[in-house]
């Protein structure tokens, strides 16, 4: 009897030693199924979008800098630009009023590794506009008789600063305004996110929208 008792009661120790081994191989074949991709896709995903955000501020900042006239640019590069310094007058004084009346909107900031491009709506004053006041300006009585003394004494530099100076007030008293969307192109280094070389030429470049000022040109 003792020794039946014995065999019964290994009866369900061997199930439960089965059952046990079952759910250990169950376990080990279903090991692969751990959370590790999930969360390497998500963290991918959380440095993208922050990378975007960064390249977002980034692009702000630049834009900032070019609103208060602090964001600095090869002049050289910029046709219109270089006609003024033909003149002898500092362009410089131009982007600075422009600078005054400029506003904007960053759209959307695309990221791609250490690239990034903002699309960015741009408000801006009419320098056609401006100079078209300025002209008309330039032949009233007031005008034509403090400029007509310079050209007498043959002062073409004080002239060329003159008439400069009525296209800048004319700017900031415009009332025309332009907005048009461009794209800036970003780069990022260990420092941050910096304005790709050029974005901030072909900006200055899309608000003179392509003036040429040749026609006033006057040998000094």
């Amino acid at each position: 009897m003792i020794i039946t008792r014995k065999h019964e009661r290994g009866v369900p120790y061997a199930c439960a030693a089965a059952l046990l081994t079952v759910s250990l191989l169950t376990g080990c074949a279903s090991a692969p199924r751990v959370e590790a991709p999930a969360n390497t896709q998500n963290a991918t995903v959380d440095t993208e979008e922050q990378d975007r955000k960064e390249a977002v501020a980034a692009t702000n900042e630049i834009l900032k800098a070019f609103a208060d006239g602090s964001m600095e640019f090869d002049a050289s590069e910029i046709e219109s630009l270089e006609q003024l310094e033909s003149f002898g007058v500092d362009p410089r004084e131009l982007v600075d009023h422009l600078c005054g009346r400029f506003s904007y909107d960053v759209k959307d900031v695309q990221v791609d590794g250490f690239d990034a491009v903002a699309r960015v709506e741009i408000t801006f004053v009419d320098v056609d506009a401006a100079i078209t006041a300025a002209e008309e300006q330039a032949v009233q009585e007031e005008a034509v008789t403090s400029l007509g003394e310079l050209y007498s004494e043959g002062n073409i530099q004080a002239l060329m600063q003159g008439l400069y100076d009525l296209v800048l007030g004319q700017i900031d008293a415009c009332d025309v305004t332009n907005t048009e969307e461009l794209e800036i192109g970003l780069v990022k280094d260990g420092q941050g996110w910096h304005v790709d070389e050029g974005s901030i030429e072909e900006l200055v470049s899309l608000m003179l929208g392509g003036i040429d000022l040749s026609a006033y040109a006057m040998p000094l």
